[in-house]
């Protein structure tokens, strides 16, 4: 799947529970992800579908190699599928946007008849799911692919880089960039204007679920449409995995 496909639109049965996920980063020494289990799962019981919106992976920061990131990746994605009865929907970011993962990902599919994935943006009923990066492409889904390059890592970050990163998580230096750069309401009138380059209904949106950011945004409204970010599991970040029911899309 690239980029610059038609968006997909899927008509859903009104009434669907799910549970919006993103920005894990499982296998980044940052990532909180494993401690927060329960309650993730906790959430999954009233649930029939779970979106997993994007750098749910950190092939990038990953503390194994290149090859084990993808076996454990591909494991922990079979690992839900059999502990959980639900459908998986699974968004592409810009950490786990790997072609060879991408390829893990259409072989799990074949495999699994309840999980399906999409390179960035899916709209569901009246609601619309993306990882977000868009924000960083030059809000150009166009550009998004060239943007997502520079996170294909050719070899494992070195000491001296993990030593610095640990670092500026331990003194919590990186949760005001995010805040900084992505401010609340300001993104989410990007993701507004966005809409007509995302989806093929815009009209009909009245949900819009987005990762990325690192930024907890729970209902912010702008014309008439609400935001939901559920932040990011990474240490000294807040996190709140997203609860929604779906509608159908207003024609």
């Amino acid at each position: 799947m690239g980029s610059e496909e038609r968006p997909v639109v899927i008509d859903v049965e009104p009434g669907r529970r799910g549970v919006f996920v993103s920005d894990l980063h499982v296998f980044s020494g940052r990532s909180v992800a494993e401690s927060l289990g329960s309650e993730v799962q906790r959430r999954f019981t009233q649930a029939d579908l779970l979106v997993l919106g994007g750098d749910i992976f950190d092939f990038k920061w990953s503390s194994l190699s290149g090859a084990g990131t993808l076996l454990a990746a591909e494991h922990w994605l079979e690992s839900l599928l059999n502990q959980w009865n639900g459908e998986v929907v699974f968004l592409a970011g810009n950490h786990d946007c790997l072609p060879p993962f991408m390829n893990v990902l259409r072989e799990v599919a074949s495999r699994e008849s309840r999980f399906t994935w999409h390179d960035h943006q899916v709209q569901l009923g009246d609601s619309v799911f993306l990882h977000g990066d868009v924000l960083d492409a030059g809000h150009d889904v166009a550009q998004l692919g060239t943007y997502r390059d520079k996170f294909h890592p050719t070899s494992n970050q070195s000491k001296l880089s993990r030593h610095a990163y640990s670092a500026i998580v331990a003194m919590r230096i990186h949760r005001m960039a995010p805040k900084l750069r992505h401010r609340k309401v300001l993104t989410c009138l990007k993701l507004h204007r966005m809409l007509p380059q995302l989806v093929e209904r815009p009209r009909g949106v009245r949900r819009v679920f987005y990762g990325h950011t690192h930024v907890s945004v729970q209902g912010c409204e702008v014309n008439g449409v609400k935001f939901y970010n559920p932040g990011a599991a990474i240490r000294h970040i807040a996190f709140q995995p997203v609860q929604f029911e779906l509608a159908a899309s207003a024609q």
